[in-house]
């Protein structure tokens, strides 16, 4: 039984932390720290850039992530994403209104024009993404 429960432990951390074979290249910018986050905002002008706040002891943000990767690669050009730990970042919540994670917010002009809380389809990320892209 216990070599067991090692086994499902193992396989599972292999899952979460990206660590298996099939790991892809991540689309999305790491933010450290509150004042590389302001510089980000502050120099995005009228692009569109996405940031995605979690945890690592988050169950429902290790669900959307596969989708937010997959969004950002397949709208790269059109926007910008960044992944922000509020356990590393703990002063995120002075730039967003951040009641719950995941937590997905898209700025353009130092504006946010959408958030979203929770696990969400990938059809709500990618109606921002043209609502508020380039043409």
């Amino acid at each position: 039984m216990k070599k067991t429960a090692v086994v499902l432990v193992s396989v599972l951390l292999l899952f979460y932390c990206g660590c298996g074979k099939g790991e892809k290249k991540s689309e999305m910018g790491l933010i450290l720290n509150s004042k590389e986050l302001a510089k980000i905002i502050e120099n995005s002008g009228d692009s569109l850039v996405a940031f995605d706040l979690y945890a690592d002891w988050c169950g429902p943000c290790h669900i959307v992530a596969p989708t937010l990767e997959d969004v950002a690669r397949e709208n790269k050009g059109k926007v910008t994403f960044y992944r922000i730990n509020i356990d590393q970042v703990e002063d995120v919540g002075q730039t967003f209104p951040l009641s719950g994670i995941p937590y997905v917010v898209f700025v353009k002009n130092k504006k946010t024009v959408a958030s979203f809380t929770g696990v969400q389809p990938k059809e709500s990320y990618e109606k921002v993404i043209k609502d508020n892209s380039k043409k």
